[in-house]
Order: C-alpha cells, then sequence, then structure tokens
C-alpha cells in the first residue's frame, strides 16, 4: 500500500510539472474578432453564432445590406446576440466609385437597416477588400462613422484556405504583445471550423476576447 501510495504521489508531480512547462502557443493577451460579409453563407453564420454563444464571446459583423434584406431571421439573431457593422449595400469597392454619389444608396441604406434592427448601433463601418481613400475616410468620419480596418486575416475567403491553414496562420500571428490584433473572419466552412478550436485554445491561456467598443477605449 505504501509503494501504491509513493506511485501515486510521483504520478500527480509528474502530471503538475508538465502541465507547467507545456509551452503557450500565443503571446497575446487579447484579441478581437470580426466577421465581413454577414449574413451571407447563412448556415455557417448560424454555426458561428452558436460558437460564439458557446464561448460567451461578442464579436462585431460587418453586413452587406442586401443580405441582411435576404436573411431578415439571420439578420436578427445577430443583432440581438452580436454588434452589427456597416459592409455596404453590394460590397461594392468604394476607391472605384464617388463616395458621396453612393453614399444614400450603399451605406445610408445599409445603416438604416441595422439601425432598425439594433437602434443603439455604434455605426461601425469596414471598406469592402479593405480599399478606402483619405477623402473618403475623412467624409465618413464627417457621417459620424468609425472606419474599422483590421490586422489579421487568414484569406479564408479563399474556399482553397483549409482550416489547419487557418489554424497555423493564427499559432504563427499572434506572437505580439506590442498591440491588440483586430480578427478578420470570412463565413466559409474553415472559418467555422477553426472558430471553435482557436476559441478553445485562447480559453485555455487566458486570452480574453474583447468587443471593439473596448479595443476602441484602449488605442
Amino acid at each position: 500500500m505504501k509503494y501504491f501510495k509513493q506511485i501515486l504521489f510521483l504520478s500527480i508531480i509528474v502530471a503538475v510539472l508538465s502541465s507547467c512547462s507545456k509551452e503557450k502557443i500565443y503571446l497575446v493577451n487579447e484579441v478581437v474578432l470580426s466577421f465581413d460579409d454577414a449574413p451571407n453563407f447563412p448556415e455557417n453564420v448560424v454555426q458561428i453564432l452558436d460558437i460564439l454563444d458557446k464561448h460567451h464571446v461578442k464579436a462585431t459583423f460587418f453586413c452587406i445590406g442586401e443580405a441582411l434584406r435576404a436573411y431578415p431571421e439571420i439578420a436578427e439573431r445577430i443583432s440581438v446576440e452580436q454588434v452589427m457593422g456597416n459592409h455596404t449595400y453590394s460590397h461594392i469597392n468604394i476607391l472605384k466609385n464617388n463616395l458621396s454619389e453612393i453614399f444614400d444608396k450603399e451605406i445610408l441604406q445599409t445603416q438604416e437597416i441595422i439601425d432598425s434592427l439594433q437602434p443603439s448601433n455604434p455605426h461601425y463601418f469596414r471598406p469592402p477588400f479593405g480599399k478606402i481613400g483619405s477623402d473618403q475616410r475623412r467624409f465618413l468620419i464627417q457621417k459620424g462613422y468609425t472606419i474599422i480596418m483590421w490586422d489579421l486575416s487568414a484569406e479564408e475567403w479563399n474556399d482553397k484556405v483549409t482550416t489547419r491553414q487557418v489554424l497555423n496562420y493564427y499559432h504563427t500571428s499572434l506572437q505580439s504583445k506590442a498591440k491588440i490584433p483586430v480578427i478578420l473572419f470570412h463565413l466559409n466552412t474553415s472559418s467555422v471550423e477553426a472558430l471553435d478550436i482557436l476559441l478553445g485554445e485562447f480559453e485555455e491561456e487566458g486570452i480574453s476576447v474583447i468587443s471593439l467598443e473596448e479595443y476602441l477605449s484602449k488605442i
């Protein structure tokens, strides 16, 4: 019996030392999550919302106006559970257009849909393709919008990008404490599969997923 207790004690010590020596995957302390093109790919959006709910995480969904009209039930769910951002009505490249001419149709129309769903919406805007000129940026700021870009994206809008590639990208990229990274996810299957794994890893390593509002208050 004494011998058994010694073996058990040694096993516990080895387990504790192994857990303490486990190398961390990430070096960041906080991240911000955002998703583009919602609520296109409705089945994937539902899964993403379920995953965020499972992990008690808040994110920002940059929505396309015509997709909000096409999938009203999912739009409603996003508005209740998460924060909505403006991603134009038709995913137009605003840099190739006169913004003052397309503002009402592409941005204001989308914002009116968002505001009807989420009256306290903060009016975040992300330009499709990340394309925006300095004059356009000033124009939108004067209109009351906060322009939100991103720091990291695995470019998984491309269907050829696998879940493993998405995970490898973030394992490599989230290695600096210099700033809080804003992560851009798309809505493909690899996004869904990688998201659940990443959030589990964040929880294990004590990484906080903070809201855009909190992030903006810190920069």
